[in-house]
């Protein structure tokens, strides 16, 4: 939700799923999710604790799983890309890094909202609009990605 401080508008849904390191996971079919419960799995720390994806991990896997825990989500990235454990990424993301591989398929319950947000009195900025208006168009070019 973005804060009452701020005005725009929603622009998309940003895809996450579960991610390993494609060398962990040699199978053509990827293992159920109740399976990848037993391995180890890389977590967004507590400033993150809102994301859903967080949430899920926190609410889902035992936490003498959790292995590690860091503070970004490129960060996240490359902790599963580095064989820590696996963990739920934005598709956008981990999609575009061949050495991961998707375990799961998007999941509606990670799902975070895009939006492209100013503060009021930035709106009717002839330079904002223009590049709140470029941007947005970028976006839905790049929608299939960024949804998963």
């Amino acid at each position: 939700n973005p804060p009452e401080t701020l005005v725009g508008r929603k622009v998309g849904t940003i895809g996450w799923a579960v991610y390993g390191r494609r060398e962990d996971f040699p199978a053509a079919a990827p293992p159920d999710l109740l399976s990848l419960y037993d391995r180890p799995w890389v977590a967004l720390g507590d400033n993150l604790a809102q994301l859903k994806a967080a949430r899920f991990v926190r609410e889902h896997v035992p936490p003498e799983r959790i292995v590690y825990k860091v503070n970004t989500v490129l960060g996240l990235t490359e902790a599963v890309e580095a064989g820590i454990g696996i963990g739920p990424l934005p598709c956008f993301i981990a999609d575009a890094r061949p050495s991961l591989i998707r375990l799961t398929p998007p999941n509606p319950d990670f799902a975070g909202a895009l939006w492209l947000l100013t503060h009021p009195d930035l709106r009717q900025s002839a330079r904002v609009r223009v590049f709140l208006d470029f941007m947005a168009a970028e976006i839905s070019k790049r929608r299939k990605a960024i949804e998963g």
